[in-house]
C-alpha cells in the first residue's frame, strides 16, 4: 500500500528561493515577483531556468504607462484620475483639507475652515475689582489687567472679531469712555474725536457714581498678521479733571466691600476666515 504524506498534501510556501535551500516537490517560493512550484525534489537549481525542477504559478505584471514611481515621487502626494489618465496631485500644507474643485472634476487643497466661518476662538475674563485714578479726558496708563486674551491668526487674510463685556464705575458722575488695543495700538472705533473733548477712538458710556455701567461691543477688526496679538481695553473718561475708573465694583461700596466684585469683565477674541 503506497504511503501518503500528508504533509505535502498541499503547497509549502517557503518564501524567497535560497539556493542552499533543499526543495521538494509542491515548495512554493518567490523570485522577482514570480512564484513558482516545485515539480521535483532539488537544491541549487535556480527558478525559470531549471523547467525540469520548477513551474511558474504566477507572474508579476508589467509596470504600466501610468501609476508608476515616475508619478509619484513624494510622501503625502495623491493619485487621482482625470479626462485623459492618472494625475499627481502634491501633498499640501498643513491645516488644509481636500475639497473637489469648482467644476467638481478634480480634487484640490484648499485652507481649513475658509468662507467666513470661525476658526479659533479664545478669551481672558477678569473676576476681581480694579480701581485706577485717571487724569482728565484720557485713559488709563495700562491696559485692564488680567483681561489681555491672545491670538494668533492662521492667515492673513483672517479678521478677528472682538467682543467686550464688563461693568465700570466712576467717582464722579460724567462719561467713562472705552478704548480697544490690539498691542500698543489703538484701534479706532470710529465713533469719536479728541475735538470734542473726550479720549479720541473710544466709545463713550454715561456714567453715575453709585451705579454700575454695563460696556458691551463687538468690533470686527483686520490685523493683516500671522504674528501672536494681544488685545486690551483701557477705560477713561471726559471730565476736566482727574478721576478713579471701578471695575466690577459700584463706586459707592465701602474700601471692605472693594474685595467683593459685582460682575465680572471678558474680552473675546474670534478668528473668522476670509
Amino acid at each position: 500500500m503506497a504511503t501518503i504524506n500528508l504533509g505535502s498534501i498541499k503547497f509549502n510556501w517557503k518564501g524567497a528561493f535560497n539556493n542552499s535551500t533543499a526543495y521538494a516537490v509542491d515548495d512554493v517560493v518567490s523570485a522577482s515577483g514570480n512564484s513558482y512550484v516545485c515539480i521535483q525534489a532539488s537544491q541549487g537549481n535556480a527558478v525559470g531556468n531549471a523547467t525540469a525542477y520548477w513551474n511558474i504559478m504566477s507572474s508579476a505584471g508589467a509596470t504600466g504607462a501610468e501609476g508608476g514611481s515616475t508619478t509619484l515621487t513624494t510622501q503625502g502626494d495623491i493619485l487621482y484620475r482625470d479626462g485623459s489618465g492618472l494625475q499627481r496631485l502634491a501633498k499640501g500644507t498643513a491645516g488644509q483639507h481636500l475639497l473637489m474643485n469648482s467644476a467638481a472634476n478634480a480634487p484640490q487643497w484648499t485652507t481649513a475652515g475658509g468662507g467666513g466661518k470661525i476658526l479659533q476662538v479664545v478669551s481672558a475674563t477678569k473676576t476681581d475689582t480694579y480701581a485706577q485714578s485717571v487724569n482728565a479726558s484720557t485713559y488709563a496708563s495700562n491696559n485692564i489687567p488680567s483681561l489681555e486674551p491672545q491670538i494668533t491668526c492662521g492667515a492673513t487674510s483672517s479678521k478677528v472679531l472682538v467682543m467686550v463685556t464688563l461693568a465700570a464705575s466712576m467717582s464722579a458722575t460724567g462719561a467713562i469712555a472705552m478704548g480697544l488695543f490690539r498691542g500698543s495700538t489703538q484701534i479706532d472705533l470710529g465713533n469719536a474725536s479728541s475735538n470734542r473733548g473726550r479720549a479720541s477712538k473710544g466709545m463713550i458710556y454715561n456714567a453715575e457714581p453709585s451705579y454700575l455701567t454695563m460696556i458691551c461691543t463687538n468690533f470686527l477688526d483686520a490685523p493683516s498678521s500671522t504674528s501672536q496679538l494681544t488685545y486690551g481695553v483701557k477705560l477713561g473718561h471726559t471730565s476736566s479733571s482727574s478721576k478713579t475708573i471701578y471695575v466690577n465694583r459700584d463706586h459707592s461700596y465701602t474700601d471692605s466691600a472693594f474685595r467683593y466684585p459685582t460682575s465680572s469683565a471678558t474680552i473675546t477674541l474670534m478668528e473668522i476666515g476670509a
